[in-house]
């Protein structure tokens, strides 16, 4: 977790060009990401919400969660500040109930699995539970078909599973889709 936040301390003394690089190379996820991140990273609220009023713009389109939740705790305040101010509230209600569930869900999940999935293999399973094949799950994630093929690959282990529907049947039974 100390890395995320600095990380996120670099991206504050640097958002221009993050941002700059970001749209020039149509990062979409990416760009949400850094932009959670300089929230959290924010001196000041004003400044935290600015950054997240953009991140908010940004994914509401594509209905963007994890990007949100992934940043944890940290970020609820920020996210109730910004809703109380009307900025997406019901928007931001979604991630706010996302990060609370997903806390419940993880804890219950990793308990019944021997090891843990990775938040990137999560994102995986949940693609490929809702029917995406490797090149959608790619282009979706922004990954190459091979490293889904990887983080298919993990997930059957860690699942103790043979196919993509036992996976899906499996992640659901774990309450992990």
């Amino acid at each position: 977790m100390a890395a995320v936040f600095l990380v996120a301390a670099k991206l504050h003394v640097w958002p221009e060009s993050c941002r700059l690089e970001g749209q020039a190379n149509d990062w979409g996820y990416g760009l949400i990401a850094v932009r959670v991140l300089q929230a959290l990273a924010a001196e000041e609220i004003e400044e935290g919400l600015k950054f997240l009023g953009e991140a908010l713009r940004l994914a509401q389109p594509e209905g963007f969660i994890r990007t949100f939740s992934e940043a944890g705790d940290a970020l609820v305040p920020l996210l109730q500040e910004a809703a109380q101010r009307g900025m997406k509230t019901e928007y931001v209600g979604k991630i706010l109930k996302a990060i609370g569930d997903g806390d419940k869900k993880a804890a219950m999940a990793s308990s019944a699995l021997v090891e843990p999935l990775s938040e990137r293999e999560l994102e995986v399973l949940r693609l490929l539970a809702a029917g995406l094949s490797n090149r959608e799950i790619a282009q979706k994630l922004i990954i190459s078909t091979g490293t889904v093929k990887t983080h298919i690959h993990n997930i059957y282990g860690k699942l103790e599973v043979h196919n993509r529907t036992q996976a899906a049947t499996r992640a659901r039974e774990l309450n992990l889709v």
